[in-house]
């Protein structure tokens, strides 16, 4: 599947401390080990309780992630679609509406091209993921009031595409 957006880029939220398997499958031979993952031992204020926490909200906004990804994805074919209809010569009026509405809709999700554009809900959401990974911590209150901040947007904006259709 060559949809960048499904591309795995290999940014996957910090596992929580605990004991893993590594598998290792070659050909017919498949290996397996336990391992553990511990805290950095140069941090002392956090506890596996708080890195636990982490992982669960870090979790959490990917799968939010996803489903914001997965609109986008089918604003893309509807946008699509409109641009197509309304490159043929009988392009209508609603058709023009329809576009404008779906536009103003979409870069509510997007950031708009441009220099300082205000980043929109797909890149606030990306930019709240790497706040919550970016070092071994216990999330802060903050972190999940914007989450669900985030949630309440996208469910308007979903409801007025839905609308739209």
């Amino acid at each position: 599947d060559d949809n960048p957006r499904r591309a795995y880029q290999g940014f996957g939220p910090m596992v929580a401390t605990g004991t893993f398997k590594a598998r290792l499958k070659v050909g017919d031979q498949q290996l397996e080990n336990d391992f553990n993952v511990v805290l950095d031992p140069r941090v002392t204020l956090v506890t596996d309780a708080d890195v636990k926490e982490q992982e669960e909200l870090a979790l959490e906004v990917q799968s939010f992630s996803d489903k914001v990804s997965k609109l986008i994805s089918a604003m893309d074919k509807e946008r699509e679609a409109l641009k197509n209809s309304l490159n043929a010569e009988k392009a209508n009026r609603r058709d023009q509406r329809k576009k404008e509405q779906l536009d103003a809709i979409y870069y509510k999700l997007v950031t708009p091209p441009g220099t300082y554009m205000q980043p929109m809900l797909s890149d606030q959401t990306r930019y709240l993921s790497s706040m919550i990974g970016r070092a071994d911590q216990k999330p802060g209150q903050d972190a999940y009031e914007r989450l669900q901040e985030l949630k309440a947007q996208f469910e308007e904006i979903k409801k007025e595409f839905e609308f739209l259709k």
